[in-house]
């Protein structure tokens, strides 16, 4: 050693005895010679080869969450037309018979198409909020909370599901109890 010159040849590289020479000697500064020099090119090497594989592990995994989330998208739009357009037929259909288009219809089945276009509507609701972008992108849930009457609810419901059941030789039986309220707050549509 040198005037405050650390010369390494094949010695081994120390931290701690590098900060001990530093603080004796205030000032430090370093001849690499050698092995030393090739071990430090090395080195440095490696940090910027780490450094960029990083990047690179970055990059890919964001352009993969940026497929993944076009793809989503597609999805979504394709289920939800795919589901949107027959229901939208029905319910078309349906409001034509009920305007008598291809003529007069009897009050039972009036009341038959009624129940159809009601339930259509209640159907492109529920894909409508199932299948909405938005919803999936911020993870909402939300509620219609309304007042309703669970009597007519649940006659609406045996509306739609006694025949099936039915023709299945079941018989869907529903109570409800002396002590719920004529009318509740809630959401029907869900409850449906």
């Amino acid at each position: 050693m040198m005037s405050g010159t650390m010369i390494m040849d094949s010695a081994p590289f120390s931290i701690p005895s590098m900060v001990n020479q530093v603080s004796e000697l205030r000032t430090l500064s370093f001849v690499i010679t050698g092995g030393a020099f090739v071990i430090l090119y090395g080195a440095l090497v490696a940090i910027v080869w780490n450094g960029w594989r990083t990047i690179l592990r970055q990059r890919a995994a964001r352009e993969a969450a940026e497929e993944a989330t076009r793809l989503k998208s597609e999805l979504l739009a394709k289920v939800s037309h795919e589901l949107r357009t027959p229901i939208n037929g029905i319910m078309g259909l349906a409001e034509m018979l009920a305007f008598e288009v291809y003529g007069t219809i009897s009050d039972q089945q009036r009341e038959v198409t009624r129940k159809i276009i009601d339930r259509s509507k209640v159907l492109s609701r529920i894909v409508r909020e199932l299948l909405d972008p938005a919803t999936f992108e911020v993870d909402i849930f939300s509620l219609k909370v309304a007042t309703f009457t669970p009597r007519k609810l649940l006659a609406d419901m045996h509306d739609t599901f006694d025949a099936p059941a039915n023709h299945k030789q079941l018989a869907l039986i529903s109570r409800i109890d002396d002590d719920v309220p004529a009318t509740l707050n809630g959401d029907e549509g869900r409850l449906r």
